[in-house]
C-alpha cells in the first residue's frame, strides 16, 4: 500500500487536512498501517485532487494560514476499494528491541532486564489504549482492528513475562564482562 491510499482511506472516514491526515498516520488510529511523511503526503493529495480522487476546498482562519481541507470523491471511493483488492504486501516487524535481544549475549544483565521491564511497560500502555479506544468505538470493523491489536499486546505481553528471564540470562554478569 501506499500513501495514497493511506489518504483515500483516512479521507473515507471525513475530511481532513494534510496535517490532520500526517496527524493520524503518525499518532492516530491509523499509525499503524503505512508510514507517510509530510513529504509523501501533499504530493499524494496533489496527485489525488489532480486524478479528481479527492476535492480541496480553503478554510480561511484568524491569525493563520489559510487551512485546505480535503475530501474523497465518489471515483475516490472507487479507487480506493480497487487499491484495496490489489495483493498486499506481509507484515513488517521493526524492532530495536529486539535488535537488543539478538545480540543479548554480548550484554550485561541488568540492561537485559531494564529493557524487558520497559518493553513490557510500553506494551501494556499501548495494550490499555487500544482496549480504550476499542471501548469507545462503534465502527465495527474499527473495533475488529483494535480487538486483534488488543490480543496482539496481550499475547506480546505473555511472552515477555514467561520468556524474559530465559533472555536475561543469556546476559553477561556484568558491564566489565560485556566490553570484553
Amino acid at each position: 500500500m501506499n500513501v495514497s491510499t493511506l489518504c483515500l482511506a483516512i479521507l473515507s472516514f471525513g475530511e481532513a487536512s494534510g496535517y490532520d491526515i500526517r496527524k493520524m498516520s503518525t499518532e492516530g488510529s491509523f499509525s499503524h498501517f503505512v508510514d507517510a511523511s509530510f513529504g509523501a503526503i501533499y504530493p499524494a493529495l496533489d496527485r489525488l485532487e489532480r486524478d479528481e480522487l479527492v476535492t480541496r476546498r480553503v478554510e480561511t482562519q484568524d491569525g493563520k494560514p489559510a487551512r485546505k481541507v480535503f475530501a474523497i470523491t465518489q471515483a475516490g471511493r472507487a479507487a480506493l476499494i480497487g487499491q484495496l483488492m490489489e495483493p498486499i504486501a506481509g507484515d513488517k516487524l521493526k524492532s530495536e528491541f529486539l535488535l537488543l535481544a539478538l545480540c543479548a549475549e554480548y550484554l550485561p544483565r541488568e540492561r537485559i532486564a531494564a529493557a524487558i521491564e520497559d518493553r513490557i511497560a510500553e506494551t501494556q500502555r499501548m495494550r490499555n489504549d487500544f482496549a480504550d479506544q476499542c471501548e469507545a468505538c462503534d465502527h465495527p470493523s474499527s473495533k475488529w482492528v483494535l480487538n486483534m491489536a488488543v490480543l496482539m499486546k496481550d499475547t506480546k505481553l505473555a511472552y515477555l513475562k514467561a520468556n524474559g528471564d530465559s533472555l536475561v540470562a543469556l546476559g553477561r554478569q556484568s558491564v566489565s564482562e560485556a566490553a570484553e
